[in-house]
C-alpha cells in the first residue's frame, strides 16, 4: 500500500486546506514540513495568523516524488546521515535537489530527472 489514511484530512475549502501538524518520514518531508514549527511560534517578530502558512497539497505533492523515486530505486531521494546538512539541502534556494550520483541511480534518464524537477518545488514561504 501507499497510502496511510491514518493522518489524512478533508478541508472544506482552500483557506482551511493548512496544517500545522508535523508527521511522517523526515526524508520524505517537503520543504514547508520541515520548518513547519517556525510558522506556530507566536513569539517569532514575522508571526501573523492570517498567513496561510504551514503544508497543503504541494507538500503532498513533493512526498509522492519521493515515493516515487524510492519505487524506483529502493533508496530516498534526500537521505544524509547528517540532519542539518539534509535541512539545508532541502529548504535553502541554491542548494542541488538531486545530485548526479541520484540521476545514476535513474540511469540518467531525461524524462525522470525533468519529472522530479517539476515536482520538487522549493518553496517554504508557500
Amino acid at each position: 500500500c501507499l497510502a496511510d489514511f491514518g493522518e489524512s484530512k478533508i478541508y472544506q475549502d482552500e483557506i482551511d486546506g493548512y496544517t500545522f501538524r508535523n508527521r511522517g518520514t523526515e526524508f520524505t518531508k517537503s520543504p514547508e514540513m520541515l520548518v513547519i514549527a517556525n510558522a506556530t511560534q507566536k513569539t517569532r517578530s514575522t508571526y501573523d495568523r492570517r498567513k496561510k502558512v504551514g503544508a497543503s497539497a504541494p507538500s503532498d505533492i513533493w512526498s509522492l516524488g519521493c515515493m516515487f523515486y524510492e519505487l524506483l530505486t529502493g533508496e530516498f531521494l534526500f537521505y544524509d546521515k547528517d540532519w542539518g546538512r539534509f535541512f539545508i539541502r532541502i529548504t535553502s534556494p541554491g542548494q542541488e535537489l538531486i545530485p548526479d550520483e541520484k540521476k545514476k541511480k535513474i540511469d540518467n534518464n531525461p524524462h525522470l530527472i525533468d519529472f522530479l524537477e517539476f515536482i520538487f518545488i522549493r518553496n517554504v514561504s508557500y
